[in-house]
């Protein structure tokens, strides 16, 4: 199913926030760079919700000694700062780790997500 989440406008860059679509509980989110996405709101570590974490930029490394912004993002969570990259949803610290990331667009002013 498609849902309509919010107005495009009332989505900030940086911004996350948790929703119900159904009942899949969702972290709908607005890149720096102004990308949306949505993932599932739950940590499979410990079922926290990703909702009270933080959307980070993630940090590369092309070396020992160099690290660089990646101009990727992850949402980090609020328990275990377990990281989750918001375009994949695998997990930065265990790769065997993931949330599901759900589609979402822009589409007449509105933040349009699929689920279900």
């Amino acid at each position: 199913m498609r849902y309509e989440v919010c107005k495009s406008v009332d989505l900030s860059r940086g911004e996350m926030r948790g929703v119900v679509l159904g009942r899949t509980p969702i972290v709908v989110l607005r890149t720096p760079v102004g990308d949306v996405g949505a993932v599932a709101d739950r940590c499979p570590h410990r079922g926290a919700k990703l909702s009270g974490g933080v959307l980070e930029e993630t940090v590369a490394s092309d070396g020992i000694g160099e690290v660089r912004m990646s101009g990727e993002f992850h949402v980090r969570c609020p328990w275990h700062r377990f990281q989750f990259d918001a375009s994949d949803g695998i997990c930065g610290v265990d790769r065997r780790q993931r949330v599901r990331v759900f589609p979402a667009t822009e589409e007449d002013g509105m933040v349009v997500v699929e689920a279900g």
